[in-house]
Order: structure tokens, then C-alpha cells, then sequence
């Protein structure tokens, strides 16, 4: 009954997470929305000027490149990490994009998913979608711990949600594909954590933490 009880309340708090991060999509979608209908209503300058969407797919090349040189050099598996990256990006007006990124962890022990939405705003204005820019994003978590060394094994996740500020440098290398380089720094917080020993939420744990990615992506 009390296994009952913690089952509901955990699904009760995973509905409130889910809410926000929803809320947060919204946001996103009425700027880019928002944005597009001012292309529309801007023609009277240029026909169609800006209005056309470019969609890239772009996955970053640095992390996964060091985690197999970390890999090559530490045998030890639970020391052992790998991270993969996919990101799809919507560019509109010229100038400004969306994209939603989702980050895959192992850690060995450890395993953890990220889902980041965000907003740049390309500096550049004489070539659409290249050249510095600047925006934000905000960021969805989950992580799940094994340790091994109880009996039975010990299941730990953790639930949090983050935002960041963005800068980075994007630019094509042939028609079609192109390069993204991104810097990110920002803060996370973890909401809360639960095991197969206990129910808790957090005590408010936050961290700083900075992203640096590589990406390559193709532009259709």
C-alpha cells in the first residue's frame, strides 16, 4: 500500500516536470511562430525575402571522438564514458533559428538523456544562417545510477531541468553541409531523486556546467 502510495506521488511530480518542460516548448514555438508571420506581413520589401525555412540535422563530432580516445586509454569500464548528440534546427528570417538538441550519457554505472531546446540570433547579416550568433536554451534531464556493489543492486535517478546562454560560431563547407561550433554555460537544478530504496525530493541541488560541441550537420 505505502509502495502505492510513493508510485502515485512520484507520477503526481513527473506530471508537474512534464508541464513545464511543455510550457517551455510553447514559448518557443509562439517566438518562432511569431516571427514567421512578421516575414509574411514584411514582403512589401522584398517578395518572399526571409520567409523560406532551412532545416539542418547536426550532430556533434567532439565528445564522441574523445570519449573513444578515453575509452582507448581507460580499461576500467566503469570509468569508461560515451556521449552522442543529434540536433535538428529550423532556421527562419534570415537571421534567427530553433533547434531542439538531445544529449545521450554513459557513464559505465550511469546513464542520462538531456533534451535542450533553444534560440540563436545570427549577428551576420549579409549571408543567411552564417557567421556568429548568440541565444539560449533551456534543458530537460534524466540520469539513472547502477551501483553494482549491493545486494540487491542499487537504482538511483535523478530528475532536473536547467537553463543556459549559447555563442557560437556556424559557417558551410559545401552547399549542403555545414559546421556549427557552440559554446554553452549554465546552471542545472535537480527537482528530484528516487531509487529502489527510497523516495525523496531534492534538497534544491544546483551546479554550474559549461557545453562545447563540434557540430556537423547537413542543410536541406
Amino acid at each position: 500500500m505505502e509502495e502505492n502510495k510513493i508510485k502515485c506521488k512520484f507520477a503526481d511530480k513527473l506530471k508537474k516536470i512534464a508541464m513545464k518542460t511543455f510550457c517551455t516548448l510553447i514559448i518557443c514555438a509562439v517566438v518562432f511562430c511569431s516571427n514567421s508571420i512578421y516575414c509574411q506581413q514584411d514582403s512589401s520589401k522584398k517578395e518572399n525575402a526571409g520567409c523560406a525555412f532551412t532545416y539542418i540535422l547536426k550532430t556533434d563530432i567532439l565528445m564522441p571522438a574523445i570519449s573513444l580516445i578515453s575509452k582507448g586509454i581507460n580499461t576500467h569500464y566503469g570509468n569508461n564514458a560515451y556521449i552522442e548528440s543529434l540536433t535538428f534546427e529550423a532556421c527562419y528570417n534570415d537571421r534567427q533559428s530553433v533547434q531542439m538538441t538531445a544529449q545521450f550519457f554513459n557513464y559505465g554505472s550511469a546513464l542520462g538523456v538531456e533534451i535542450i531546446p533553444e534560440i540563436k540570433y545570427f549577428v551576420q547579416t549579409n549571408n543567411p544562417y552564417t557567421g556568429f550568433y548568440t541565444g539560449m536554451g533551456f534543458k530537460y534531464l534524466v540520469n539513472r545510477y547502477t551501483e553494482h556493489f549491493y545486494e540487491p543492486a542499487h537504482h538511483e535517478s535523478d530528475i532536473g531541468i536547467g537553463v543556459e546562454l549559447i555563442g557560437g560560431y556556424q559557417n558551410k563547407i559545401t552547399e549542403h553541409f555545414v559546421y556549427d561550433i557552440l559554446v554553452g554555460f549554465g546552471t542545472t537544478n535537480i527537482l528530484y531523486s528516487t531509487s529502489n530504496f527510497y523516495y525523496q525530493k531534492s534538497s534544491g541541488d544546483a551546479f554550474y556546467e559549461g557545453r562545447f560541441a563540434i557540430n556537423l550537420g547537413y542543410k536541406f
